[in-house]
């Protein structure tokens, strides 16, 4: 399964003064650099089907 999602994001940077807020709101992730405030217009799957396969 394939998921797009479209719209708008902004990063949020460790040294962002909403970092602290935002960051305090998923369990710790040591190493975390970024989050994405994403505003979805649209989503959309697909099967996968005509995604073609590397070696």
């Amino acid at each position: 399964m394939i998921l797009r999602l479209y719209g708008d994001a902004k990063v949020i940077h460790k040294a962002d003064p909403e970092w602290e807020e935002r960051f305090a709101l998923f369990d710790p992730l040591p190493g975390a650099r970024q989050l994405f405030d994403l505003s979805i217009d649209l989503v959309q799957t697909s099967c996968g089907m005509a995604v073609p396969f590397f070696e």
